[in-house]
């Protein structure tokens, strides 16, 4: 996130900021979309007493090495293969959802979000880190090549309107360079 931010930003100022943003309870249940590695999985289950924290990623190579990272640690998070447009949960299942960089690579962030409204219960947090969209004309056209690849790239009013039409009540962003933060609670 350096590179993106221009300014020094580790995992753990990174993780502090999606912590907050989504307010874990120490006996909640909090799903991470789009795990990759667990980086969100496992801060969450180290916030957690009897709660439980789930990653889903559609890679089951990821899985492999997200279990791989949480038990190296001592972290018992729970893993799940599947799509994030079709979660495998029942209805207001969680009492949170995080989303790390995955929003942007989603083909369909509005039905990601429709359906994570789904599984969290009335008035369950989401906290979204993401890549805005450039604007300067040089990283526009970065990012023009990037989204042939099917990376998605908002505007800040854009991702206020995704979360809003998907049944969540959205905080102001905050950003950092191209980096944003955004928190939103699901309305019931």
């Amino acid at each position: 996130l350096s590179l993106l931010t221009g300014e020094p930003f580790p995992n753990e100022r990174e993780l502090e900021i999606i912590t907050r943003l989504v307010g874990p309870d120490r006996e909640g249940r909090y799903l991470d979309l789009g795990c990759s590695a667990g980086l969100y999985t496992r801060s969450l289950s180290g916030n957690l007493d009897s709660g439980l924290a789930a990653g889903v990623d559609i890679s089951s190579s990821m899985l492999r090495e997200a279990n791989r990272r949480a038990r190296a640690i001592g972290a018992n998070p729970s893993f799940v293969r599947a799509n994030a447009k079709n979660l495998p949960f029942f209805d207001t299942s969680f009492t949170g959802a995080v989303c790390g960089g995955t929003l942007n690579e989603f083909g369909d962030p509005a039905r990601v979000l429709r359906e994570t409204y789904r599984v969290l219960e009335p008035g369950g947090r989401l906290a979204v880190m993401g890549i805005l969209r450039a604007g300067t004309p040089r990283g526009r056209r970065l990012q023009r090549f990037l989204s042939t690849s099917g990376l998605k790239f908002f505007h800040p009013d854009e991702l206020e309107s995704l979360l809003d039409h998907a049944g969540f009540e959205p905080d102001l962003p905050q950003t950092y360079g191209l980096v944003f933060f955004a928190g939103a609670t699901r309305r019931d």
